[in-house]
């Protein structure tokens, strides 16, 4: 049958009771066995859970027109026990006799209305499609997942999941600098505050926020509470783990970051950003061969990996290997379609390695953004120091900083800025982070 087309079901336990055909289901098959007067006999007790039905609004009720027997009613109770395996008398498990008044159902029971179950299937659907898409951190799937998160809250405001699943899309659109990070983290924000206001202190949700209070707010002390929280709630959380990861390498403990996001992997080892992430955290902490190794492991099991390709070719850069670097870096650019985030590494990459003019044509086109859409000044900050322009660099850094960029937060372990971190303006650009 399909239960979609009636208005309403009970669920309770493994069984789904449908009122206006009086009959039952266990695990999604019909129990032929079960009459449909005992099937009705159990859904006038599963209108009110806990609460006791009388024997006369029973009778009256299945009986309209008749004067049933004393026994009859008990017969009935005794055969839906029965059709339930609920045969233990002094441990009924669904419904129990009210002294000799009446009966109560015992058990919690679920009242689904149909047309609201469909459109939950519906937001459940959406919500999957959009997580997926979310997993693969790539514009274009980030924009896709944004646009499946707000299709699943508008079959259902209430799915909690979906709200975090919007919040966590809003904070990667920041961090890919597809969106203005003010904007990106304050609808970020916004949308975990309506995932805590359906559920209360939901870890899920607190993650998000500190993701938000790390990258934005850079309120550290707060973001730590946040992600130590949730993870006492829920150890197993990937993105917790990769959160408390990127703060700890805002405060310069690139080797714990390595750990957090082993972690991170190992609760979901086949996340392609996560292999990749690890290449990187190990590039952070100076262990060149190593990030190499694991770069060439995570394009092994995902070769359509911008953030593995960038990740490795980071690492070859710091071995002497230009060459293989700059391939690296055009396979992220070309993969992204020429994200900012991915062509400004790129255009960093050629004015270190001789390639000055397409450095300055990728530049012109980043600072083209300014009249139409959001010019990232990391990256552009990133072109004038593969350069050499060190004043110019730092102007453009302290833009970033201003803009609340998430991406400052390397600048305390960062291998690409290890040649000016004597420099007095790199350093109070430090201070004021």
């Amino acid at each position: 049958m399909d239960g979609t087309r009636l208005s309403r079901c009970f669920t309770f336990g493994h069984f789904e009771l449908y009122p206006e055909v009086c009959q039952l289901y266990h695990r999604g098959s019909r129990l032929t066995a079960c009459h449909p007067q005992q099937a009705a006999f159990l859904a006038i007790l599963a209108e009110t859970p806990g609460v006791m039905v009388s024997k006369n609004e029973i009778a009256s009720r299945l009986w309209p027109n008749e004067t049933p027997s004393k026994n009859r009613l008990n017969a009935l109770a005794s055969a839906a026990w029965g059709i339930l395996g609920d045969d233990n008398p002094l441990k009924r498990k669904y419904f129990a006799a009210a002294g000799r008044e009446g009966y109560c159902f015992v058990c919690s029971v679920e009242h689904i209305d149909h047309e609201e179950s469909k459109h939950n299937g519906l937001a459940e659907k959406a919500y999957r499609a959009g997580k997926h898409c979310l997993d693969n951190r790539q514009e274009s799937s980030l924009l896709q997942a944004t646009s499946l998160f707000k299709k699943a809250l508008a079959h259902n405001p209430s799915h909690v999941l979906a709200w975090v699943g919007l919040a966590d899309a809003y904070i990667m659109l920041g961090i890919h600098c597809v969106d203005v990070p003010a904007e990106a983290f304050r609808k970020a924000r916004a949308a975990a505050q309506s995932a805590i206001r359906i559920r209360p202190a939901m870890p899920e949700a607190l993650v998000s926020l500190a993701w938000v209070e790390l990258c934005y707010d850079r309120n550290w002390p707060a973001a730590q509470v946040g992600f130590q929280i949730s993870l006492e709630k829920k150890p197993g959380y990937a993105f917790a783990h990769n959160g408390r990861a990127l703060l700890q390498l805002a405060m310069g403990r690139a080797d714990d970051t390595v750990v957090s996001i082993e972690n991170a992997r190992k609760l979901s080892p086949l996340s392609s950003p996560l292999n990749a992430l690890l290449c990187h955290s190990l590039y952070l902490s100076r262990r060149f061969a190593d990030a190499e190794r694991a770069g060439l492991k995570a394009i092994l099991s995902d070769p359509d990996s911008c953030i593995a390709h960038a990740s490795l070719a980071h690492a070859l850069l710091k071995v002497g290997r230009q060459e293989d670097a700059m391939h690296h870096f055009e396979e992220a650019r070309r993969l992204s379609s020429d994200s900012k985030v991915y062509l400004g590494f790129w255009a960093y990459a050629c004015a270190l390695s001789g390639r000055p003019e397409e450095a300055r044509q990728a530049l012109q086109r980043l600072l083209s953004f300014s009249s139409r859409d959001y010019v990232p000044s990391y990256f552009v900050a990133l072109i004038h120091l593969g350069f050499d322009q060190v004043d110019d660099c730092i102007m453009w850094l302290n833009r970033a900083c201003d803009e609340r960029s998430h991406w400052v937060i390397f600048l305390n372990s960062d291998p690409i800025f290890d040649d000016v971190r004597s420099d007095l303006g790199f350093q109070r650009l430090l201070k004021k982070i």
